[in-house]
């Protein structure tokens, strides 16, 4: 891509296509609601023996909440199925329309039509980023504790992951050790770096300031950069989500 001589890769994994986006007070929604899930095949419920050996377990295991989607997708869907031919379809041009606008109007990045491609679900997105842009044996940082799919991929695909752990502060929460992440592009010489922002599981926003430092470190010392950026939409206490590119 164009925008920065390393990598910037925003997987949208789930989207509903259509030309204009809702902005829908939260009070509308009944977040109180209970949904029973029994016999759905809600991994969360129905893995529970599989995984510890009981059934009788708060499912906090994985990140699955119980709230229902909104009517707007609930009526997009419901509108498509209507249709009772599920043939092979192709993409309308609404859907890039829509990604692009969102982006814009949310989160103020400028992308064009050409800059999107569709993959199904960001664990595959990031696979296939480490497939084409790197080699087995190839060194790629990771910021643990993170999202544990980074490790998995970069070794179940022939790679080396390379640990730059985030530093605990003394509120609990973290920040990044450039300088140790510096010295690791600059001697270990990494193909690739996976960043979580937000990041996930610590809830944090990168400053502009970091995501700088981190691109200029990238790009002096040749290292893509792979930007997992799911969770820019659920940033809270009114901080912006800021884009890495």
């Amino acid at each position: 891509m164009p925008r920065l001589s390393h990598f910037l890769a925003i997987f949208v994994t789930q989207f509903i296509p259509y030309p204009t986006y809702y902005t829908t007070p939260m009070s509308r929604f009944d977040f109180d609601k209970f949904v029973d899930r029994s016999n759905s095949c809600a991994m969360k419920y129905h893995a529970l023996h599989d995984l510890f050996g009981r059934k009788d377990l708060t499912p906090f295991w994985i990140a699955d909440m119980e709230f229902e989607v909104t009517p707007e997708i609930s009526e997009a869907l419901d509108t498509r199925f209507s249709h009772k031919v599920l043939g092979y379809e192709s993409v309308p041009a609404s859907f890039k329309e829509s990604i692009i606008s969102w982006l814009g109007h949310r989160h103020n990045l400028s992308v064009s039509a050409e800059e999107i491609a569709f993959v199904p679900g960001i664990v595959r997105g990031i696979g296939y980023a480490i497939n084409y842009f790197t080699r087995p044996g190839d060194g790629i940082v990771i910021q643990p504790p993170v999202y544990h799919p980074f490790r998995l991929l970069t070794e179940g695909n022939g790679r080396v992951v390379i640990n730059n752990p985030l530093v605990e502060l003394p509120d609990g929460s973290y920040e990044m050790n450039l300088t140790e992440l510096e010295e690791i592009f600059a001697t270990r010489g990494p193909k690739m770096m996976i960043l979580c922002n937000p990041h996930n599981p610590a809830g944090l926003q990168w400053s502009a300031d970091t995501l700088r430092t981190v691109a200029s470190l990238a790009k002096q010392y040749g290292v893509m950069v792979v930007s997992d950026e799911i969770h820019g939409d659920l940033m809270l206490w009114n901080k912006p989500h800021i884009p890495f590119s």
